[in-house]
């Protein structure tokens, strides 16, 4: 647990009970410490300019998106995206990545910040990680049109 959490009088948390009950009652009953579950809770601007001040510009072109969900089946696409908050750890991604590919649906993935290390970078050498993909995994989604990768904000 965060110095911080161990200092404060509760949370807020960006779900609801239905949803997280283990959670909600495991920091209640065994952290005694109060959790307000609030949400769901999200922006939902319509204006360009609103959408830019809420986060960062969108990674990926909505008419790119849109075209590529409109030439598959209806209720045929996995979208994967774990919100702005999560950090995962490059080896969780590339997991996931592997689990994408054996799974043999389509797919649009939202790829947000990874995992940051204790030093502040982003692995252990404090740079950008960069193969968190297996290898040719890109190239082969890409060659079956079977996945999106959307790196940041997807539209």
């Amino acid at each position: 647990m965060g110095k911080t959490e161990e200092t404060s009088y509760g949370v807020l948390v960006n779900s609801f009970y239905e949803l997280e009950p283990n959670y909600a009652d495991y920091f209640k009953n065994e952290m005694k410490k109060k959790a307000w579950l609030i949400g769901p809770v999200s922006l939902c601007n319509r204006n360009a300019s609103d959408k830019v001040q809420r986060g960062q510009r969108i990674a990926t072109d909505e008419q790119i998106c849109l075209s590529w969900l409109d030439s598959r089946e209806p209720n045929s696409v996995l979208y994967i995206s774990f919100g702005t908050l999560a950090r995962l750890h490059p080896k969780q991604l590339l997991e996931i990545a592997h689990g994408l590919e054996a799974s043999g649906h389509s797919f649009i993935w939202v790829v947000g910040k990874l995992f940051e290390s204790a030093n502040g970078g982003e692995e252990e050498g404090g740079g950008v990680r960069e193969n968190w993909l297996p290898s040719g995994f890109e190239e082969r989604m890409k060659d079956k049109d079977r996945g999106l990768i959307i790196r940041g904000w997807a539209p």
